[in-house]
């Protein structure tokens, strides 16, 4: 089945997974559904040993999609399910049995940090900036961004993130230990290439 919202490729072992939703590869139901779907065919897929979650464009995932949110608002179950399949997202690419590095090219907001927090490595360009701002919609961070965010760097930091909707430079999130490296743009995804291919070379 041909995706919408993602493109794969595949060498060595390694599968790149770049988010395609222009303009700003924003997460919605479909979009979330698909990614799932993507993740659960590559847990067993033996031409994939480690994984990189990318975006195409200017943007990694700048959050979630608010025109559907505002479209289900006062809405508990439609809601709810938009949250809990956004949890789910997180929760299985964390649980994935082969590593996920976040290659953060862009913005990675609201939902896409919370993504980028669910991944088992991140690497940012040095242009990138990273936050959780949905507080100032009246949201809460729904895809576990407070608790991951929370163990990564100092609970107090990950609360002034919250509370403030700060957003952070990649220089900044590296220092808070948000994520494990900074490169540039033009390095990045050859870096994410590079750092995939050492977590599996000459491992059983």
């Amino acid at each position: 089945m041909e995706n919408t919202f993602t493109a794969i490729s595949k060498s060595n072992f390694v599968t790149i997974v770049e988010v395609d939703n222009p303009p700003a590869n924003t997460l919605s139901s479909a979009s979330i559904a698909e990614l799932r779907s993507v993740f659960h065919t590559l847990a067993t897929d033996e031409a994939t040993r480690a994984i990189i979650l990318t975006g195409l464009g200017r943007f990694f995932i700048a959050g979630a999609d608010i025109k559907e949110f505002v479209a289900v608002l006062g809405n508990e179950a439609e809601a709810l399910a938009m949250a809990t399949a956004g949890q789910a997202l997180c929760d299985e690419i964390e649980a994935m049995n082969k590593p996920v590095i976040a290659a953060i090219n862009g913005p990675a907001l609201g939902g896409g940090l919370e993504v980028a927090l669910g991944c088992n490595y991140r690497i940012a360009a040095d242009d990138a900036i990273l936050g959780l701002p949905e507080l100032k919609l009246g949201l809460l961070p729904a895809f576990g961004g407070t608790q991951r965010l929370s163990r990564l760097t100092n609970p107090a930091i990950a609360l002034e993130i919250i509370l403030t909707s700060k957003q952070v430079t990649s220089k900044e999130a590296y220092e808070l230990g948000i994520i494990q490296k900074v490169v540039t743009s033009e390095e990045l995804l050859s870096t994410a290439i590079k750092t995939a291919e050492s977590f599996i070379e000459e491992k059983a």
